[in-house]
């Protein structure tokens, strides 16, 4: 059981790349009626859970619909991960990803901010759910240690000894 409870973990940056998972993070650390916030900066090579890698794979269609990228294109766009920006009321998401061009070269973006509260693009109320998830997921992360199952099935052990 972890000491921080989820409504003091803020999440503020979450990046998964093929050998690494970075996060950031605020947690307040309440002490009477005074809250401090304390920085979380973790850089590691512990895969997430599958659960969190999923919603960033999902959002692969966003990112590349804030760019009106070609049918073409959107097969090669994968989105790596998002800032968490709170202006206002409302949460404003950035996401973060890379395409490779037809040339085979990959090239990293970004989508613009993406106010949480406005329908400019109409996929931003499905998006409210899974960043919840995403702050959930990393939360789990953070303090009940999920991450990846990294143990092979039958098949896949049969699989890789050539069977």
């Amino acid at each position: 059981m972890s000491i921080v409870k989820r409504q003091n973990f803020h999440l503020k940056k979450v990046k998964v790349l093929k050998e690494k998972f970075e996060v950031t993070a605020t947690i307040d650390k309440i002490n009477g009626e005074v809250v401090n916030q304390n920085a979380w900066n973790v850089s590691t090579n512990i895969r997430p859970h599958e659960d969190l890698q999923n919603i960033l794979m999902s959002w692969a269609l966003i990112l590349a619909k804030t760019w009106n990228f070609t049918k073409e294109q959107i097969k090669d766009v994968v989105c790596t991960g998002c800032g968490i920006e709170k202006k206002g009321e409302g949460d404003h998401v950035t996401l973060t990803g890379n395409y490779k061009t037809a040339s085979g070269y990959v090239r990293g973006f970004r989508s613009p901010p993406i106010n949480l509260k406005d329908e400019y693009y109409g996929f931003e109320k499905a998006l409210i759910i899974d960043v919840a998830n995403l702050k959930d997921e990393t939360y789990a992360f953070y303090a009940d240690d999920k991450q990846a199952d990294l143990q092979l099935t039958a098949d896949e052990l049969n699989k890789e000894a050539g069977n």
